[in-house]
């Protein structure tokens, strides 16, 4: 089992590294700050939870989240490091 408590910037990490297989073309220019939304639709959106699921080796609660923290890379990456 993998281990679901990864740190913020190890989340970052994570989720940029699937955002730029997702998005080669835009590979080069993802940051943090990146809006998630702006570089992949909402059924890879879909995929990509569940890629940062497996990797995390538990599910995501959504429950206690609001638009703002699947906005960005950073914000998502922060929302899951507190749950």
């Amino acid at each position: 089992m993998k281990d679901a408590s990864k740190s913020e910037s190890e989340l970052i990490s994570l989720i940029l590294g699937y955002l730029r297989e997702a998005a080669p073309e835009q590979a080069a220019s993802l940051t943090a700050d990146a809006k998630i939304l702006e570089v992949i639709d909402s059924f890879s959106f879909v995929e990509m939870f569940g890629f940062v699921e497996a990797e995390r080796g538990s599910a995501i609660d959504l429950s206690a989240a609001g638009p703002q923290d699947l906005e960005t890379v950073q914000s998502f990456a922060r929302f899951l490091s507190r749950t």
